[in-house]
């Protein structure tokens, strides 16, 4: 009895001696975080992760930063209201800093997960974020959700126009992409992975002036499509067909 009162004793002392501003670690404790603050947390073990949770509206631009000591390699990972990924990020930010920025698709409760690269460091850290307003475009073939099997239209309609459009993929799939050109374009592609980092981009490896990507998702989340045009002087009508498997 005498050591557990000791334990007792020493662990509530050590929450006492936190810095003012830090938020204690508690496993499986979700923290609120709201748009221009700055939270504190430490990760004691490698092991260690910490959930903030914050509300947006689609069309809203996140800016998430986690600044950590020289002892920690801070690793970030938002997730949408679905439960799905939709970023990861190592060290976009200054130094080995993790810094996701990002236009949300969906109106609701976004989780943060704040840890480390790889498992391997520990330390404190500093959490920001910032929320800005944006606004979708209106061009109707931006911000569309692809599946598997299916086939969508498109037009390239001015010089210099891409298409933006989205799809969630697990882990270990194969992704298919091919952009058939209806008449004089020269179809071009580009696939972006949730993390932000490009996986492949593709000219004419289809028929012709066709674009085709073939490739193994690395992370489970939402990956982004961009169609354009290879000649920025050439445009014209597509159709892009995903398959995942």
């Amino acid at each position: 009895m005498r050591t557990f009162q000791c334990m007792v004793l020493f662990v509530s002392m050590s929450l006492l001696l936190l810095p003012a501003g830090v938020t204690a670690q508690t496993d499986g404790q979700v923290l609120p975080i709201q748009p221009g603050q700055t939270l504190r947390g430490l990760i004691a073990t490698p092991q260690d992760e910490q959930a903030y949770v914050f509300t947006a509206e689609r069309g809203q631009t996140v800016e998430i930063l986690m600044a950590g000591e020289p002892s920690l390699d801070p690793y970030l990972i938002l997730i949408d209201p679905d439960g799905n990924w939709v970023a990861v990020d190592d060290d976009s930010g200054p130094l080995v800093d993790a810094l996701i920025e990002t236009t949300l698709l969906k109106t609701g409760m976004y989780t943060i997960i704040a840890r480390n690269a790889r498992r391997l460091t520990t330390g404190w850290y500093e959490l920001s974020l910032n929320v800005m307003d944006t606004t979708l475009p209106d061009d109707p073939d931006d911000g569309r959700w692809l599946y598997s099997g299916a086939i969508f239209d498109g037009t390239i309609n001015t010089f210099g126009d891409e298409d933006t459009s989205y799809f969630e993929a697990e882990a270990g799939k194969i992704i298919t992409l091919s952009m058939t050109s209806l008449d004089a374009l020269d179809s071009s592609l580009i696939l972006i992975g949730p993390d932000g980092h490009w996986l492949a981009t593709d000219d004419n490896s289809g028929t012709n002036i066709d674009a085709s990507i073939y490739v193994v998702a690395p992370l489970n989340g939402v990956y982004t499509v961009i169609a354009s045009s290879f000649s920025d002087i050439k445009i014209g009508s597509y159709t892009v067909t995903l398959m995942i498997y």
